[in-house]
C-alpha cells in the first residue's frame, strides 16, 4: 500500500504532504482543499485503488487513482508546484519557492525513483489523510 500522508492544506498555497512505498518517501505537492471541485481541488482523505496509465499532457507511465467522488483523471506525475497539477499529485526532494509558489524541487528525478520503487506493480491500493488537523504554522513558509 501507497500512504499519503498530508500535514496541511493553505488557502491560495496548495496542500503537502509526503507519500511512503516502504522505504522510499518524498515529499507532495497538490492543489489547495477546493470541497473536492474537479480539476482544481487536492482529493479527500480515504482508500482509493490506483493503477498504471499514462500522463496524456507529458505521454509517459504515471498512475492514476480511482474511486474519488465525482472526479476522474487524478495521476502522480511529474509536478513541482501547486499550478503545476489539476487536481493531481506532483512529487519532489525538497521544499522551496519555485516563480513565487511553494513548492518541490527534482520532480522529475523523484518522479523516476517513485516508478522504480513501485516495480512491476500495476494496482495498489493508496491511503490519503491528514497528520494533523491543522496546517503547520506560517513561519514553515517563510512568511
Amino acid at each position: 500500500m501507497v500512504k499519503l500522508e498530508r500535514f496541511g492544506s493553505i488557502p491560495g498555497m496548495g496542500t503537502y504532504g509526503h507519500l511512503t512505498i516502504g522505504s522510499f518517501e518524498c515529499l507532495t505537492v497538490e492543489r489547495e482543499w477546493l470541497d473536492n471541485k474537479p480539476g482544481e481541488s487536492c482529493i479527500p482523505p480515504g482508500e482509493y485503488p490506483f493503477k498504471l496509465s499514462t500522463y496524456y499532457k507529458g505521454g509517459y507511465p504515471a498512475y492514476e487513482i480511482f474511486g474519488v467522488p465525482n472526479r476522474n483523471r487524478i495521476l502522480i506525475h511529474i509536478a513541482n508546484k501547486p499550478t503545476d497539477v489539476q487536481g493531481c499529485v506532483g512529487l519532489g526532494k525538497h521544499w522551496g519557492w519555485i516563480d513565487g509558489e511553494w513548492a518541490v524541487s527534482s520532480s522529475r528525478e523523484v518522479f523516476g525513483c517513485f516508478m522504480g520503487a513501485m516495480g512491476n506493480v500495476t494496482e495498489d491500493t493508496i491511503k490519503v489523510y491528514y497528520q494533523h488537523a491543522c496546517a503547520p504554522p506560517l513561519s514553515f513558509f517563510g512568511l
